[in-house]
This record gives C-alpha cells, structure tokens and sequence, in this order.
C-alpha cells in the first residue's frame, strides 16, 4: 500500500523581495524551484537537516530523491553545517522509501550542504570528506562551498560537480540576476516505494515471448545466431513501407518492434 506525506515546512518560507537585495542563498534556492521543480521543506525523516541549515530543498520524481541543505552565512557568518556524514547517512537511509527502483535495483537518495558565504570559509576543507559511507551506500552525500565575493565553487562531487548542478550555480554568481516571480512554492508529494513493478516484469514477459514466437514460427531462417529473418519480422508486425503505404497497413506503425523501410 502507498503511504502519501506531505512535504514538512519550515514555518518561514522564502522571502519575496527584489533579488537584488537577496542574499545568494536565497536567490539560488528560488533559482532550484523554478528551474529544477525543487520544493521548499523536507520529509518528517529529514527534519533534523531542516533544523541544522537555513534554507531546505526536497525534490522527487518518482524515481529521484534529493534534498539541498543551504546555510546562508552571508546572513550569518558564524554559522555552520555541524552534522557528520554519518548522521545525515542514517537520515538518507530512512529515505530511500522515498526513491523508486528500476527493475530490482534500488535508486539512491542524494543529499548535498552547500555553504554560501562572502569570502573563503573553510568549508572546503571541514566537508571534503563529506561523502557516502561505501562504494555500494545507496545515500550519497555531496558537499558545495560557494564564495559570493569571488565568484567561486567548491565540492567534493564527482567530475567537480559538472553534471550535477555546478554550472548552474557558476552562471547564477556571474549574471546580473533575473527579477523575483513572486514564486509560491507548491506543497509537495512523495510516495514510499509500493513495492515490485509487476508492469514492467509483464511488458519484458511479452516481449521475450514474442521473441521466441518469432523463432518458433519463423517463415524464413533466421539470418544469424538468434536473429529472424526480414519476412519473419514483416509477418509478425514489422514495419515496411510498401505495407504501410501502398496497402494502408497504417498498425503497423504501433506494432512493430522491428521495421525493413523498403
């Protein structure tokens, strides 16, 4: 059975301002929701990150979870992330509910801090071991260092971040920044995971009986170790041009799996 949870929020949502007078924590996590789909808060398991940072960001889309931990030391400079990685591992853990499978293969949950200060704060060197626990830990944790005055990114990501957020953050420090949308984020909804994908075990059943109906009964030999000839495809479904064209045998265009356009 699914278990529906709304997503927790902080009683203070983010500021609507001119973003010219925003700090960068702020305008970065407006720039998540807009551009990524991200929702302000977190999950009832995760509310000990929402405690220990400024701004929290959950995102799901039924197969992804993340969520993005911000400390806005513009606003207050003394203030760090002060967790371990094991304890926000144990959180990642009791979110996983929250993350799909493909097939068997459970899809991990990605939980970054980013730090957001104007000048050098030593982030880079208190989280560079900011990580997950092993090769195979489904919760990986990812820490960002973010200087406003120089304009610079730290993380300890995998190739430095590229594919996972930093160009985005890089472009954002750089450029005059977009006027605020008077943004109200939607509340959120995640699901726990309900369980095996039985469609999809039927789909790959049909298609693997399909394919052996495509040995068995073949018209013609197979053209080589486990493949059926071109007439064998065409009086199973193919697509042919001359069929679909000539002879209207539009069907063929959703039932082949195969096609010989000639």
């Amino acid at each position: 059975m699914q278990h529906d949870k709304q997503i927790k929020k902080k009683e203070n949502m983010l500021p609507q301002e001119d973003t010219t007078t925003q700090t960068f924590a702020t305008y970065l996590a407006k720039q998540y929701i807009v551009k990524k789909g991200l929702t302000y808060g977190t999950v009832p398991e995760a509310a000990a990150l929402a405690e220990a940072c400024d701004i929290v960001l959950t995102g799901t889309d039924g197969l992804n979870f993340q969520i993005i931990c911000i400390i806005d030391r513009e606003s207050h400079p003394e203030k760090k992330f002060t967790m371990t990685a094991k304890e926000v591992s144990e959180i990642g853990k009791q979110c996983l509910k929250y993350a799909g499978k493909i097939s068997s293969a459970q899809m991990p949950v990605m939980i970054h801090v980013m730090e957001v200060a104007n000048g050098k704060s030593g982030a880079s060197t208190r989280l560079k071991n900011f990580k997950k626990e092993s090769l195979f830990s489904k919760c990986h944790l990812i820490a960002w260092s973010i200087d406003t005055a120089s304009a610079t990114v730290w993380t300890n990501a995998p190739l430095n971040g590229r594919f996972i957020g930093r160009t985005m953050i890089e472009q954002l420090l750089r450029e005059p920044r977009a006027a605020d949308a008077d943004l109200q984020p939607a509340e959120l909804t995640v699901q726990e995971n309900a369980g095996r994908p039985f469609v999809t075990y039927a789909l790959l059943a049909l298609l693997a009986a399909v394919f052996g109906a495509e040995l068995f009964y073949a018209v013609q030999p197979s053209t080589g170790m486990l493949t059926p000839g071109i007439r064998t495809l065409v009086a199973f479904g193919g697509l042919n041009y001359s069929l679909v064209v000539q002879q209207g045998e539009w069907y063929r265009i959703f039932t082949a799996a195969s096609y010989t356009w000639r």
